[in-house]
């Protein structure tokens, strides 16, 4: 009954992976006055054609009209003449934000403790365009503002000169403002607060006498860095939104509908598998909207993801947080908006989630991912040992049966109702369960899919090594020393167990530690997860002989009475 367990633990392994493969979704980005006293009006008659962002904020979905690519990555960046660029970077410790006083946009989210495969700090804003960078606004009319020059403050002073702000914690922390006036008390005026070792950029958004201006919204996009193109196993990059307490996937394609929300958002993102730029709306703003942009063959496609702003008498005061940084849940949980729901574990994030918790724990101990990983194999051993350690004697009183069992099969061969009724029978004299056999396998098969689903998501494993060749726990083991040391442990696990079935099926369950380890060559399982297996069947294989050397096999009943 066990081999019966271990084969359907092989075949729905097998159709998780293969549902992951094949049918998953995988993602794969004359002089002009510059004068900031202007009048905004006069700014938007003037203004050029041909923005991205100048589409307006919609009522209803409709669908696409990404402009051609040659509109885009190949637009050069046009800046107005006699004009004085201003960078304002603000190191927070963990990241350095860079903005320009031209559109007052982000240019750099540079991520200092996360690095990508050439050594080189993760850029979430790596790869945006001339008239689209992340926080320039969006809808009708946008695309003036998005080019125009800012003047710049920094705790209220004006900032002339480009500078870098490097945040002390026990000085506190930064705001820096971008200004727009006019002559007839117009103005624009976006206002960010930055704190040391924080991701999360509370922003303020103020329009105020702009007529013109009164359906607008601020966007993100056009990508998310960080992406390394590994998106096996189900993960999905590019749009997220949280809307009715559910997370949404928004991947519009070319002449589709794109999405829109209206209400209940409590966050849109773009997102890769372990970082996100996310807006949350708080104040004077709401919804969301997903525009294609740019739809790529060798790479993730190129979005908009944009927050409306509410107008109320040609006025805005919009708040809200800006998160941009790696998908770290301790820091998305703090801004209570359900954001750490971005890092999704899957059909089983209800056994993932508590197991990565405990894994940082271990980790908390160990000081090692791997070591962490063989921590929590452990534990989790300990939990089930005393069903594991019953289900084995268990199987010891049916390997003692197995001669009256086949006795039985072969009386009644021709009468499959008699035979089981009689099988049913010698189990309750002999007080043995066949189904015991299956448990503690059976209960403990969503552990195993939700740490593959947890390992495949968790940043924290992301380029963690473990020792010697394994430089990155998240990925296959490169010269495949554990899958292998795996299916020999399988083999052996295997050898010791005793066999409650028939000869035949004995001999084809020999072939399973073969079909796991091609398996798990062929579709790329993460090393951690393989040592987990590993470690765990060197547990099993351990207990294992320890039931074969302490424990007696039951006699029968009729041993009993003679």
């Amino acid at each position: 009954m066990e081999k019966n367990a271990i084969l359907a633990a092989v075949l729905s392994l097998a159709v998780l992976l293969g549902w992951q493969y094949f049918f998953v979704p995988q993602e794969p980005p004359k002089k002009k006055d510059v004068s900031t006293k202007a009048p905004l009006q006069q700014k938007l008659s003037s203004r050029q054609k041909g923005s991205i962002t100048d589409r307006a904020i919609r009522v209803s979905p409709k669908k696409s009209h990404a402009p051609k690519t040659e509109n885009l990555n190949t637009r050069k960046r046009s800046l107005p003449k006699n004009f004085k660029e201003i960078l304002v970077k603000v190191d927070v410790g963990n990241a350095v934000y860079g903005l320009t006083n031209y559109g007052a946009g982000f240019v750099q989210m540079q991520l200092n403790d996360y690095k990508d495969e050439k050594g080189k700090f993760i850029d979430l804003a790596k790869g945006y365009y001339s008239d689209l960078k992340p926080l320039f606004f969006w809808g009708s009319g946008s695309g003036v503002l998005n080019r125009a020059v800012y003047k710049v403050y920094v705790n209220g002073q004006e900032v002339t000169e480009s500078k870098t702000i490097k945040i002390d914690s026990k000085k506190g922390g930064q705001k820096v403002s971008f200004v727009l006036q006019g002559k007839a008390q117009e103005k624009v005026e976006k206002s960010l607060f930055f704190s040391a070792g924080s991701y999360r950029i509370p922003t303020t958004i103020l329009i105020r006498n702009a007529k013109n201006l009164d359906a607008l919204g601020v966007a993100l996009g056009p990508s998310v860095g960080g992406s390394d193109g590994d998106t096996y196993g189900g993960v999905i990059e590019g749009p997220m939104s949280f809307v009715d307490k559910d997370i949404v996937y928004d991947n519009p394609e070319p002449d589709n509908d794109q999405p829109k929300y209206d209400k209940n958002v409590k966050w849109t993102s773009l997102q890769s598998k372990y970082f996100i730029t996310a807006l949350v709306p708080r104040t004077g703003s709401g919804g969301a909207q997903i525009n294609l942009l740019k739809a790529n063959k060798d790479r993730a496609n190129d979005y908009a993801a944009i927050v409306p702003l509410r107008s109320e008498n040609s006025r805005v005061l919009a708040t809200m947080d800006l998160y941009a940084g790696p998908k770290e849940v301790h820091r998305m949980s703090k801004l209570d908006v359900m954001l750490e729901e971005s890092l999704d574990y899957g059909i089983f994030s209800f056994v993932a989630s508590p197991l990565i918790s405990i894994l940082r724990i271990c980790n908390a101990v160990t000081m090692n991912w791997g070591l962490a990983i063989i921590l929590l194999t452990i534990i989790i051993k300990l939990i089930f040992y005393p069903l594991t350690h019953f289900s084995m004697k268990n199987m010891k009183g049916m390997q003692k049966l197995q001669p009256k069992m086949a006795q039985i099969r072969e009386i009644y061969k021709d009468d499959k109702t008699k035979m089981n009724q009689q099988l049913m029978s010698l189990y309750k004299e002999n007080k043995v369960n066949p189904m015991m056999g299956c448990l503690p396998m059976l209960i403990q098969m969503p552990i195993f899919f939700g740490l593959y689903e947890g390992l495949l998501v968790a940043i924290e494993i992301r380029n963690a090594p473990f020792f010697w060749w394994i430089t990155d726990l998240s990925k296959q083991d490169p010269y495949h020393v554990y899958t292998v040391l795996m299916g020999i442990s399988m083999f052996i696990q295997q050898k010791m167990t005793p066999t409650a079935g028939d000869p035949s099926q004995a001999k084809m369950m020999m072939f399973m530690p073969v079909i796991f380890c091609a398996m798990f060559i062929f579709y790329p399982v993460p090393s951690g997860l393989v040592i987990y297996w590993f470690v765990n069947n060197v547990l099993s294989i351990g207990q294992q002989f320890f039931v074969n050397r302490s424990v007696q096999t039951p006699k029968l009943a009729q041993e009993d009475e003679s």
